[in-house]
């Protein structure tokens, strides 16, 4: 099912609108929950939220514990953020510019993006 769900994102790496830009301003900088399909799923959060778990991952005698989202709307966007952060790779490889991957590591993660728009749908 994931595999389905990362194919229909596939545009998405030949079109991250945040390289575009040679060199974004660190306010201003296109993150990828601008991305017109990235902001369509999260419209749907607020009055839908999607199911989350926990996860306790063992490594040796560590347990790390953690709650995230899951299913199609959370695999979809963290394709969407993935396919934005492979093109900020790539355009800091071949330029040696990092403000565009620099901006793209400060973007918010899925986890936290959903929690914005679920607030936001809270508030209005």
């Amino acid at each position: 099912m994931a595999t389905a769900a990362h194919s229909i994102l596939a545009p998405a790496v030949q079109t991250a609108d945040c390289i575009n830009a040679p060199t974004p301003a660190n306010d201003t900088a296109p993150c990828w929950t601008t991305d017109r399909r990235a902001r369509a799923i999260l419209a749907t959060v607020a009055a839908h939220p999607p199911h989350g778990e926990w996860h306790r991952p063992r490594f040796g005698n560590t347990v790390d514990e953690y709650w995230t989202y899951v299913g199609y709307r959370f695999d979809c966007l963290t394709a969407i953020r993935d396919a934005y952060g492979q093109k900020a790779l790539e355009h800091y490889h071949a330029t040696g510019n990092f403000a565009v991957f620099g901006a793209y590591c400060d973007a918010p993660n899925v986890n936290d993006a959903i929690e914005a728009a679920r607030e936001a749908g809270r508030e209005g």
